[in-house]
């Protein structure tokens, strides 16, 4: 064991003289390259001491100059004089700047610092400006070239036609003074002529010069393209992956946290739990945003830079004119908007309770099939939730039900969801409502229990027993016949009212009410209904009477 441990203390001893040395010969090297910069920085000193004593002299002879001079030599040299001093002033701040390391620039107890918007954004915007002015500046100058040899053609053809006209009249007018007129300007039009010829044929060579190497302009180009993917496509590749890694983090950070701590402290769905909440997502994207330019500064990637700050401007100006949005989206995901979490809310025509509240709310419809919506929190903004009452339905039917709309449809719902309700009718057809049309039918549900109703009228002869006989027998005769259509259980009531004395009947309502689980038999149950009626008073001789209607003829 001795042996061992002393075997590795050989070997450790080893490995860190070396160690220690490389320490001794780096320490050595920082020492000298010190002492070096500091006999630099002395040289560099005695420079500026030297150029500040021949401006001093040269202040003071302007000074005399000054003195004997005229009015207007005067301003010459009090510009110049001034010139001098503010270049001492630069030289002693230079010294002082040199002299101290540049702490005296650092050093100022007044803060007096002025921000030129206007340049801060120009310098901002200027390497993008730059890169879009390199890369168009091939084009550019071929299409200024291809405008000035349309302008030199358009003076070529002005000069051809002048020409032409001169020759024409210049042949011989037989007045020497106006000949020899003509001859001059023949001559001066002729020139511009060959001007204009000799401008065409250099641009169509600088055009040449330019197209022939427009190859390998496209070759650098291609070049640099390969070079912006290689270099700034690996900086925008690893600011936007710092950006997504960060952001996952502090997520994945939140949940493994969120689980540990318990739920007096974290607040769970209260109002300290949301705002905590609220305040860690604004904070997250703040700081992923904050590395990614950190990444692009690091990399010395000011176009990229610029590109994101500006990006961010844009979004900030948007997020400024949807702030009344932002805000009510705010107060809905802290529980104190016109929606609340575990409350009833209207969604497209449609009642939903709100399961869970937040970027993506939750609502939820017990009766739907699929009754499961998800949905962006701003989509909640406009809408208005309640408490919930006791026993209340979610859904005017449930899938199996029978119910009676509006449109007079009867049917089975044999599906109902979020976005439509399948209805089948008495004969096997389907019919498909949305959801929303659905419940603006105002459906009975019929297998909830329900009446059915007949009107009908006697004759007034037999008024006699119309109160009396009539209602007992077709209440007694209807029962009975009924009962060879319905279920005995199934059968509620049968009742029959006197309604009214009619223009030309006396008139009745028959009323049969029937349990739900008979609902599939409702237009057979009317039918059979307004055959008893005709059955009964046929049995008993009761005259169904017509509407009558009579003409009196004047005389």
């Amino acid at each position: 064991m001795l042996r061992v441990l002393l075997f590795a203390a050989t070997i450790f001893a080893i490995s860190i003289i070396p160690g220690f040395e490389r320490s001794a010969h780096a320490q050595t090297d920082t020492e000298n390259a010190a002492e070096d910069a500091a006999r630099a920085a002395v040289d560099a000193l005695r420079s500026l001491i030297r150029s500040q004593a021949e401006k001093r002299t040269r202040v003071d002879e302007l000074k005399k100059s000054i003195k004997g001079a005229t009015e207007e030599e005067k301003k010459t040299l009090e510009a110049n004089l001034k010139q001098l001093r503010g270049e001492l002033e630069q030289l002693q701040v230079q010294f002082d700047a040199l002299a101290t390391g540049g702490a005296s620039s650092k050093f100022n107890l007044s803060d007096q610092t002025k921000i030129n918007l206007q340049k801060e954004l120009e310098q901002l915007i200027q390497p993008l400006v730059v890169m879009l002015k390199m890369a168009t500046e091939e084009s550019r100058q071929i299409e200024l070239l291809r405008h000035s040899r349309f302008i030199a053609e358009t003076q070529l053809e002005t000069a051809e036609e002048a020409v032409a006209s001169l020759e024409a009249l210049a042949k011989g007018t037989g007045e020497t003074e106006l000949d020899e007129r003509l001859k001059a300007l023949l001559v001066r039009w002729r020139a511009r002529q060959g001007d204009a010829g000799d401008y065409i044929t250099s641009i169509d060579r600088q055009l040449e010069t330019r197209l022939n190497g427009r190859e390998t302009a496209v070759g650098r180009a291609g070049q640099a393209f390969t070079g912006f993917i290689r270099d700034r496509g690996f900086n925008f590749l690893f600011g936007t992956g710092v950006f997504a890694l960060v952001f996952v983090v502090m997520q994945f950070a939140r949940r493994l946290v969120g689980k540990h701590i318990p739920h007096r402290i974290s607040g769970g769905r209260s109002f300290r739990g949301r705002l905590f909440g609220l305040f860690y997502q604004v904070s997250t994207i703040i700081i992923a945003v904050g590395s990614m330019l950190y990444v692009f500064n690091v990399r010395n990637d000011w176009l990229l830079m610029t590109l994101s700050i500006i990006f961010l401007l844009a979004a900030g100006w948007v997020m400024i004119k949807m702030l009344p949005n932002l805000i009510e989206q705010m107060a809905l995901l802290l529980n104190l908007g016109a929606v609340q979490e575990s409350e009833r809310v209207v969604f497209n025509g449609v009642p939903w309770l709100v399961t869970d509240l937040s970027y993506y709310t939750t609502l939820e419809n017990p009766l739907l099939s699929a009754g499961t919506v998800t949905l962006p929190v701003r989509e909640l903004i406009g809408l208005h939730s309640r408490p919930l009452a006791l026993d209340e339905d979610w859904f005017p039917s449930k899938e199996g039900e029978w119910v009676k709309l509006s449109d007079d449809h009867v049917g089975e719902v044999v599906f109902q969801s979020p976005e439509m309700v399948q209805i089948r009718l008495f004969g096997g057809a389907v019919i498909t409502y949305t959801t929303e049309s659905f419940l603006t039918l105002n459906p009975i549900n019929l297998s909830r229990d329900f009446r059915v109703e007949v009107e009908f009228g006697i004759d007034y002869s037999h008024q006699a027993i119309a109160t009396t006989d009539v209602p007992r027998i077709m209440m007694e005769t209807a029962h009975q016949g009924l009962l060879s259509l319905v279920p005995e259980g199934d059968l509620v009531a049968v009742n029959v009212d006197f309604l009214r004395t009619g223009a030309s009947s006396l008139d009745y309502e028959l009323e049969a009410d029937i349990k739900g689980a008979s609902a599939h038999l409702c237009e057979d149950i009317e039918r059979r209904l307004a055959a008893l009626v005709v059955e009964v008073c046929n049995q008993n001789d009761w005259i169904i009477p017509f509407p009558q209607l009579t003409v009196h003829k004047a005389a």
